[in-house]
């Protein structure tokens, strides 16, 4: 479920009075009118809120300790990326899922420690910051504290006195061992050892800690004590002996049993007395990940998860599949290990991603793989699911002032719909072996029916080499018994997409690419093949429907500028709006169906946005504002014009024309990296302005509130 959050927001009026007396002074320079007056809004207050819609987890480099029990046999899970999340089950086996700390980039690599009141502490990596936070839940909500460490391998566990320990591998060329603990008086932290890598902790009922970790250029492994004042090192088995993946845990008596990884086999030590015994699980496996995960039953026996990988080659095409492996060591009748060691396969799991063993005090074994729990012979469960909204964004108000949108989300097309102020989510999907991707085209029909056009493509089977890829468009319609999709005639690729629905619900699609301007529409009228309107390459339009239902095109060619044609009959009448390279083209019709051009005249990526209206004889070109990015616009019931837009900040622009001139008001967003945004204004004159997040990868959408 996403999560909804509401700031309010900041406005600024930013006052600008603009005289405007230039004259055009070559081809590409624009004849523009005379005293064009930017003015602050002085007869209307505002207020404005930023919602997320669609506002996904997305997280990466979960840590194998990141899953825990607590004293019910319920699993936790810290992981995180993009934020730190914190997910649970509750009483009746439902995953509940938190947002721990919204700063971006924190949660990589976050290890978890239940305490003996079941709440959890989290040691977590910040990316943006470099630096490691300490994250603890009471019962007023989440606390966290910045550690300012810096290293790898940073793992925590909880003592008896409910403090937090830790260990970590501090950064090149150091690369020691640290251990940190916290008390009453704050942090403190100690060097264990030197030029060392991997590492796995553990806290006996003595409060004594144990730590195995590799060493040396050699990667000897070693083992290393705290019995409350000092530190005691040996060295596990011969020095050859090393390992990754290293997985430490301790009996019911402080022994310690340790897994770990090494030339593609998956070894297991214990301490015998003073000896160490070291077994061999698996050896010699194809490949095997450099992990390990090591669990004991209530009996004390071992069970061991470990990952491999093995190479399927097929007509000279060759894959690496995985699955994760639970072994144990097997025991006689009597409960016995049986001698010469016996370690039995249990079970296969074919899902990507590290795992992470667990063992209940029923001894019931669960394993979190990715971010689903397998509970053995119980089934499975999604713990939670990575998303991510990318690409642009589509808007329109229907008649129920209700929002519709469309964006890309984990490489598909997504529309979102709003009922009563409620958010519902469709993934409209793919048609066979299509793979959605890129711009969406969204339409509201005369009964507000959705039309959404987007593109696709299809790589072809073809062996040995990369496959060619086909690209194609669609088009879906939603109905009740839900979306009816069609591909549109093979076009290749285009360069820009528009769509517009008439009064019969009849859908209009044209584009533009290196041959030019194309028109197609709705298939039940016969019309099989696209129709070129104008020749040359472009890369920029806008569509929609005018009083007679006509469709109207506002786009630009290379080496023409600008232009505006309406299809009269079977002819489309042209006209050049104005001889410049254009960019970001919004198109809009007055109560009087007179055309609104809006459009950015530069480079693609800054320039100044213009404002393009015609009285039926000629146009006349007004400029509004410099800008980096795209501009989007939309009509009021009182034909006063609004636009959205990005000065170059993460703050977003709404500019208001009404007959005095331009308002423009800096919307201060929640958003981090603003990629783009949309405009769409209701009956009642209140605009919506929706953008996507390009560095938490949400959707989000600021809603205009009268007071």
């Amino acid at each position: 479920m996403s999560l909804i959050r509401f700031a309010t927001l900041t406005i600024t009026l930013i006052f600008i009075l603009m005289f405007v007396g230039m004259s055009a002074s070559s081809s590409n320079s624009e004849p523009l009118d005379q005293h064009v007056i930017h003015l602050p809004l002085i007869d209307k207050q505002s207020r404005w809120s930023d919602e997320c819609i669609d506002c996904p987890h997305y997280f990466w480099d979960r840590s194998l300790d990141g899953a825990q029990l607590d004293s019910t046999g319920r699993v936790h899970v810290a992981y995180g990326g993009e934020q730190l999340y914190y997910a649970y089950q509750n009483g009746t086996g439902q995953w509940v899922r938190q947002v721990v700390d919204y700063t971006l980039g924190t949660g990589t690599w976050a290890s978890l420690a239940m305490d003996s009141s079941d709440q959890p502490h989290i040691l977590y990596y910040d990316e943006g910051n470099e630096f490691w936070k300490y994250a603890f839940h009471v019962e007023s909500g989440w606390l966290y504290e910045i550690l300012y460490i810096a290293g790898n391998w940073a793992t925590i566990v909880i003592d008896n006195e409910e403090m937090p320990h830790i260990a970590y591998i501090s950064q090149e060329p150091e690369q020691e061992l640290r251990h940190g603990y916290r008390d009453v008086d704050g942090w403190h932290f100690d060097v264990v050892d030197s030029n060392a890598n991997h590492l796995s902790l553990a806290v006996d009922s003595f409060d004594h800690l144990h730590i195995v970790y590799n060493f040396g250029e050699q990667e000897l492994l070693k083992y290393a004590t705290y019995d409350g004042s000092d530190w005691t090192i040996t060295t596990i088995g011969n020095p050859e002996e090393s390992g990754a993946g290293l997985s430490l845990v301790l009996d019911s008596n402080d022994n310690p049993h340790i897994s770990y990884v090494r030339d593609n086999s998956i070894l297991y030590t214990f301490k015998n007395g003073s000896e160490w015994q070291i077994e061999a699980v698996v050896e010699d496996l194809e490949y095997a990940s450099d992990e390990s995960s090591l669990k004991l039953d209530q009996s004390g026996t071992p069970f061991v998860l470990y990952t491999e990988w093995w190479e399927t080659c097929i007509r000279g095409v060759c894959e690496w599949d995985n699955r994760l492996v639970i072994t144990y060591r097997n025991v006689d009748g009597d409960g016995n290990w049986i001698d010469p060691p016996e370690w039995v396969s249990l079970w296969a799991l074919y899902e990507e991603g590290k795992g992470t063993l667990l063992i209940d005090a029923s001894n019931g074994i669960h394993v979190v793989a990715g971010l689903r729990l397998y509970s053995m012979g119980l089934g499975s469960s999604t713990i939670d699911v990575r998303g991510f909204v990318h690409g642009t964004v589509n808007l329109s108000i229907d008649r129920s002032h209700e929002l519709h949108a469309t964006y890309a989300k984990n490489g598909n097309v997504a529309y979102g719909g709003a009922e009563n102020g409620n958010w519902h989510f469709e993934i409209i999907g793919a048609l066979e072996t299509y793979f959605l991707g890129g711009a969406t085209q969204l339409a509201l029909g005369p009964t507000d029916e959705v039309a959404i056009v987007y593109p696709g493509w299809y790589y072809l089977p073809v062996y040995p080499g990369p496959p060619p890829v086909d690209y194609r468009y669609f088009l879906s319609r939603r109905t009740e018994s839900g979306w009816n999709k069609s591909m549109l005639p093979e076009i290749g690729y285009a360069n820009s997409i528009a769509i517009a629905v008439d009064s019969q619900g009849v859908v209009h699609f044209s584009y533009l690419n290196s041959n030019g301007l194309h028109y197609w529409y709705d298939p039940t009228s016969g019309v099989t093949t696209p129709q070129i309107v104008d020749i040359g390459p472009g890369h920029s339009l806008a569509m929609l429907i005018d009083a007679s239902n006509r469709p109207c095109i506002a786009y630009h060619l290379d080496g023409s500028g600008l232009k505006y044609t309406c299809r009269n009959g079977n002819e489309w009448e042209t006209q050049v709006v104005r001889a410049v390279n254009a960019y970001s083209i919004s198109l809009g019709l007055d109560s009087a169906s007179q055309p609104h051009i809006v459009y950015v005249h530069g480079l693609e990526g800054t320039g100044e946005i213009k404002h393009a209206t015609t009285d039926g004889n000629s146009w006349q070109i007004e400029p509004v504002a410099w800008i980096n990015g795209d501009v989007s616009m939309a009509f009021d019931g009182n034909d006063y014009l609004h636009l959205s837009y990005r000065d170059g900040t993460n703050d977003i622009i709404h500019a208001y024309r009404k007959d005095a001139g331009w308002l423009f008001e800096r919307i201060n967003t929640s958003g981090y990296s603003i990629v783009s945004t949309v405009i769409a204004v209701d009956s009642l004159g209140n605009p919506q302005i929706a953008y996507i997040d390009d560095e938490l990868h949400d959707l989000r959408i600021i809603h205009y509130e009268p007071y």
